[in-house]
């Protein structure tokens, strides 16, 4: 028989046990009580703040339609072009910009409607990438990417059979691109040149054209061979006094061959905002469409966060 001290030494370590035991099983439950907590609200913020952000989409899109009554151009000094500074909302602050989306060269411009590569938008391109100092070569290669045949562009086009080659292998998209980050797919295409481009570059319907009232000088000046830098600065330069409403107006600043990839109006706009709530944070990119026809805009593209 167990002495009578060995009997209580058992019985205190028994109900030390049950008591860690225990209290491990109420921490843990408090832990867990604490954590759905904290996981409810931050579902809550979420989609509260998705709320505010197409609120913010929607606050665009009516803008644009105004916008659109007033003027038949588009130009930086319009009300939709002001970046939105953060704005007080119940619990955090919104905040949101507006962009032309067609100050940008469109890289599905690179193939025409019959699959073919369209060699005056193509001219316009290489002619970016050279003033980017990024090796044109890889112009071919994002037309086999959009094309839809498996024919290698000459001299430096890349299709299945060199994809196929690599380690994961993977084909061609053959269609056209529905964001321009898809480039980092090509042949040719590392970090360092996507960032270098990715300023200067969208992806559109095909058959936009460059609005000269809201291009970066280097996509003004990659129209034509006639278009130095120089040139295009005094293009940004009298827009910012006075912005052009026709082409007519850019007759003396551009040849005329190149005035035909060239607008003063846009249709495709990029809506960026943020919301903060609490410790949440949401983003979400919108491409807006605006028919000047029907002066409607339609949602064409909505993703959460953005580049």
């Amino acid at each position: 028989m167990m002495p009578l001290h060995s009997q209580k030494g058992v019985a205190l370590i028994a109900a030390m046990m049950v008591m860690t035991i225990g209290v491990t099983i109420a921490a843990n439950l408090l832990w867990s009580s604490n954590l759905q907590m904290h996981r409810t609200r931050n579902l809550s913020y979420m989609d509260q703040a998705q709320l505010y952000a197409l609120g913010a989409e929607a606050w665009a899109a009516d803008t644009l339609i105004t916008d659109l009554e007033e003027s038949q151009s588009d130009s930086l000094d319009e009300v939709w072009a002001i970046a939105l500074p953060p704005l007080p909302i119940d619990g955090g602050q919104l905040s949101g910009s507006v962009e032309d989306l067609q100050g940008r060269f469109n890289l599905n411009n690179l193939v025409t409607p019959s699959g073919q590569k369209h060699q005056a938008w193509f001219d316009i391109f290489v002619r970016l990438l050279i003033s980017l100092e990024i090796n044109p070569q890889i112009a071919d290669a994002v037309v086999d990417w959009i094309d839809a045949n498996v024919d290698v562009t000459f001299p430096d086009g890349a299709e299945d059979d060199l994809y196929t080659g690599l380690e994961p292998a993977y084909r061609t998209a053959n269609v056209f691109l529905s964001d321009a980050s898809e480039i980092r797919a090509i042949n040719g295409f590392d970090a360092e040149i996507y960032e270098a481009l990715k300023p200067y570059v969208t992806a559109l319907p095909r058959g936009t054209k460059i609005n000269l009232n809201t291009a970066s000088e280097l996509v003004i000046a990659s129209l034509s061979d006639e278009i130095t830098l120089f040139d295009a600065q005094i293009i940004t330069e009298n827009r910012a006094g006075q912005p052009f409403t026709t082409l007519q107006e850019l007759e003396s600043f551009v040849p005329v061959e190149a005035l035909l990839y060239a607008a003063v109006d846009t249709e495709y706009f990029a809506i960026k905002s943020v919301v903060a709530l609490g410790s949440t944070q949401f983003s979400m990119y919108s491409l807006l469409e605006r028919d000047k026809r029907s002066s409607a805009v339609t949602t064409r593209l909505r993703r959460t966060g953005y580049e």
